[in-house]
């Protein structure tokens, strides 16, 4: 929003790095001549959950068994042409397309991947460790207990600390096995969108004056207007 807040100046300014999180902004009646700026905005921000999903493998697909599946249903439809509409015959085909893909197409589903790929197997082992002490510490209050503890807490954040490091070394420096840094700058921007904390999904909606924020009331915003 660009509004003057003292008459034709502006003298306030709302500055953020995350304008999705931004719900309204609107100026006040405030003392005298120098408007209020009103703001709503979400205290955290909005993750979009990684939902697992199917993933086609086309390499281990029977393309034989689909061409035969298709070349029927061309047939299929051909012998339909004149009795059905047009959104009958494309009801038919999609149908049988969907149907043919799941049928000769495995598929895989994807899960959710680790947020901390570089903690290995060694490293978690010593992460179990310091746990365990910590509740031994907390269990009996004992000095060299406490001790323990707190040598391997240091041990295993030196350790976090020099294995992301790492991790984020590999990701940023072009390997020697990559013909181009084509698979180097693929890996870097998949690290950066990983580390997004701000979702920029479809920004806010304006109908009939009225600033819209939900998904629900966007999507029948966009309906109605297409």
């Amino acid at each position: 929003m660009d509004a003057h807040t003292r008459l034709d100046n502006t003298l306030d300014l709302v500055i953020t790095n995350r304008p999705n999180q931004i719900n309204r902004t609107h100026t006040l009646p405030g003392i005298a001549d120098h408007d209020i700026v009103y703001t709503e905005m979400d205290i955290r921000p909005t993750r979009k959950p990684h939902t697992p999903r199917q993933v086609p493998l086309f390499h281990k697909a029977d393309w034989p068994g689909f061409r035969r599946s298709v070349s029927e249903l061309a047939k299929c439809s051909e012998a339909k042409e004149v009795m059905y509409s047009i959104e009958e015959l494309w009801e038919l085909i999609s149908d049988n397309l969907r149907n043919g893909i799941q049928l000769f197409i495995p598929h895989k589903t994807l899960k959710k991947k680790p947020s901390c790929p570089w903690i290995d197997k060694r490293l978690a082992k010593k992460i179990r460790r310091r746990d365990r002490a910590y509740s031994r510490c907390k269990r009996t209050g004992r000095l060299e207990e406490e001790r323990k503890f707190q040598g391997l807490k240091q041990e295993v954040q030196r350790d976090l600390r020099r294995a992301y490091w790492n991790h984020v070394n590999d990701i940023v420096t072009p390997q020697e096995s990559d013909p181009n840094n084509f698979n180097s700058m693929k890996r870097f921007w998949r690290f950066i969108k990983c580390k997004a904390t701000d979702f920029n999904g479809v920004a806010s909606l304006k109908v009939n004056g009225k600033l819209i924020n939900d998904p629900k009331l966007k999507a029948e915003a966009l309906n109605s207007q297409f």
